[in-house]
């Protein structure tokens, strides 16, 4: 079976078809995010250990006093956005928070056919990025779960509050870092919704830290909460050997210089900072819980100067 498929002409029934490069901005562009974060990733693949904590931690005490000082001046000229988290709050990438999240909703509506009556589930809200870039537009239901229970808290009081529509709630699920007491394991979490509840659920930046397993059980459980005809919108880091090719030229970033088991990663004591997947894999994980009908934009991390994206994107639908 085709993984992949390559310009203009399509198999039959290929496993993923690819989609060349589409014009509209996109979040993470090979342009913006992409380029800057190549030599910062390349220098981490090669540097010691103890010179990247320290760089790290001096790089986050940096970004954290700027972004209180940047805070306060907002407040004090009384600009500060009610749908804009402190800077210090935020815990998910880089990019002005409001452009990317309306950016965002952009492919969703574009790539994914995103409409404005549909039930929306946002797997790993986060902080609400995704969520305050859907407000203003989105009129069905939106339900957000995170694991980390600022971002849900803070979205709580500041989205829900304006928008009755919009509901979050945390999931105990154990994480190295963020919920090391977590009740539930990824690969054993049954999402806290009903079967066909959802017309659309979105995955940004999701299973690009999950490790297979908890990666099959999610795509699982997306296939149980859509409704027949349901779209599942959802970034990866995808190995084929096109990307294999780029990574081992260099020229990726992440540099995914690490084998795991059935993935790689950048990091062999913490793999779930940056994980990517083999194609194939991802493909019979869509194929065992029926989501059939997918297209995949690829993305610019691996090198590629045609990406609509920085993470790859996959579209499949019910």
């Amino acid at each position: 079976m085709e993984a992949l498929s390559r310009g203009p002409r399509r198999s039959p029934a290929p496993a993923f078809a690819s989609v060349p490069r589409r014009t509209a901005c996109a979040p993470g562009s090979s342009s913006g995010t992409a380029a800057r974060l190549r030599p910062i990733l390349a220098t981490r693949a090669t540097t010691s250990l103890p010179v990247r904590a320290i760089k790290y931690l001096f790089g986050r005490a940096r970004w954290f006093m700027g972004g209180a000082a940047h805070d306060a001046w907002e407040s004090v000229r009384g600009k500060r956005d009610p749908l804009v988290p402190p800077r210090r709050h935020i815990f998910i990438g880089g990019g002005d928070f409001r452009s990317t999240g309306h950016a965002f909703r952009q492919l969703f509506v574009d790539l994914g056919g995103l409409s404005a009556n549909d039930d929306v589930l946002d797997v790993g809200s986060g902080i609400g990025r995704i969520a305050v870039g859907l407000t203003g537009f989105l009129q069905g239901r939106y339900e957000g779960f995170d694991i980390v229970g600022s971002g849900i808290e803070w979205s709580q009081r500041r989205i829900t509050a304006r928008y009755p529509n919009f509901r979050f709630q945390r999931a105990d699920i154990y994480n190295k870092r963020y919920n090391r007491k977590g009740r539930w394991r990824a690969s054993e979490y049954r999402f806290p919704y009903e079967d066909e509840s959802f017309d659309f659920v979105l995955l940004t930046s999701v299973f690009t830290h999950l490790l297979p397993a908890d990666a099959e059980n999610y795509v699982g459980e997306v296939g149980r909460v859509l409704r027949p005809g349901g779209t599942c919108f959802a970034t990866f880091f995808l190995l084929d050997d096109g990307a294999l090719q780029r990574i081992a030229e260099g020229r990726s970033a992440p540099s995914f210089h690490v084998q795991g088991d059935g993935y790689r990663t950048i990091r062999k004591g913490h793999p779930e900072v940056a994980v990517a997947h083999r194609l194939e894999t991802v493909a019979g994980w869509f194929d065992a819980t029926g989501l059939m009908s997918r297209t995949i934009y690829p993305g610019s991390w691996s090198g590629r100067s045609d990406g609509t994206s920085y993470q790859d994107i996959v579209i499949a639908r019910r």
